[in-house]
């Protein structure tokens, strides 16, 4: 098939092209610096921004699918989170009709179903609401991932450090509960969701229950013998932390590492799947994908090889 992507330089995108043209379809990447990226057989690029809705116009001409995997993750307000990922879904989804074409797949997030934790949890719900619709003029499918770990991804790097420390402090409570999906299974799923005919909204996950913080504690201890310890950050100090990024965040301009609306989103009690999941068979579990995603880094040089002789016997890393 004939495939318009967007996101493709992204953490998901970078993993689902090559899965794409593997299976040989023909597709049509949507970048604001093509230098990021190189034309090939099967791999056509488009320069443009979800703002320009000409290039999105030809972006899409040809395509059988369209598979919107940008977004705006970070941001220093609402107006900027909703500028992206509601207003340049809505103009991709209307060069989408206006190409006639046949499909599209809208990459969205577990966030969504909780508008009012923060701006960018907003942001994904209205982008959701604004394609439903549309239902009467574009088929549709609506992916809402689980938190998404695997090589390469930056955001998730600081917490992998955390978990490899002696002391880990982790923002969050052992109480805690969040669903995750591994990279590979995510882009696997967006394949699976291109190649057939269902419509409708699923939530992704590795199809396990719910994971916590201790549960990440003790995979990293037995694999690493890391962290020797690990302290909950409570959430009173995280929030201020939050709102002190926030602040400087509008300052310069520029999105802090660190601020509140990723923070409520950490502490929110419990990130699970609905009963409408997208079924994956043979999802990458838990224990086998992060400890090869903290090798990987290490191999990177993005994750410090402990010596030998700082490991402990495996056991579960105390806690306070």
């Amino acid at each position: 098939m004939r495939i318009a992507l967007t996101g493709a330089t992204g953490f998901l995108g970078r993993a689902l092209l090559p899965v794409l043209l593997q299976r040989g379809h023909q597709v049509t990447a949507l970048v604001r610096q093509t230098a990021h990226m190189e034309a090939s057989a099967r791999l056509s690029i488009v320069q443009g921004s979800l703002n320009d809705e000409q290039a999105l116009l030809a972006f899409s001409r040809e395509a059988n699918v369209v598979v919107h995997a940008a977004g705006l993750v970070a941001a220093t307000s609402r107006r900027e989170f909703f500028a992206v990922n509601v207003d340049g879904t809505a103009r991709l989804a209307k060069a989408a009709v206006q190409n006639g074409v046949g499909r599209f797949i809208h990459i969205s997030s577990l966030a969504a179903s909780q508008p009012d934790l923060n701006d960018y949890a907003a942001s994904k719900a209205q982008a959701e609401a604004d394609l439903g619709r549309m239902a009467d003029k574009l088929s549709c499918v609506i992916l809402r991932p689980s938190a998404i770990y695997g090589p390469g991804d930056t955001a998730t790097l600081p917490l992998l450090k955390a978990l490899m420390s002696r002391i880990a402090i982790v923002p969050g409570s052992a109480a805690n509960r969040f669903s995750m999906v591994h990279v590979e299974d995510a882009a696997r799923a967006v394949v699976e969701s291109v190649e057939s005919d269902v419509t409708g909204r699923f939530d992704l996950s590795d199809g396990q229950p719910p994971h916590s913080w201790p549960e990440l504690l003790r995979i990293t201890q037995s694999a690493f013998g890391f962290p020797h310890r690990a302290v909950y950050l409570p959430r009173p100090a995280a929030m201020a932390l939050g709102a002190v990024g926030s602040f400087l965040g509008k300052l310069t301009g520029k999105p802090a590492v660190i601020n509140s609306g990723q923070l409520r989103q950490l502490y929110y009690p419990e990130w699970a799947v609905s009963s409408t999941v997208w079924s994956l068979e043979n999802a990458i579990g838990l224990g086998d994908g992060l400890v090869s995603t903290i090798r990987w880094y290490q191999d990177a040089g993005m994750l410090p090889r402990r010596p030998d002789a700082d490991r402990t016997p495996p056991h579960q890393p105390t806690t306070a």
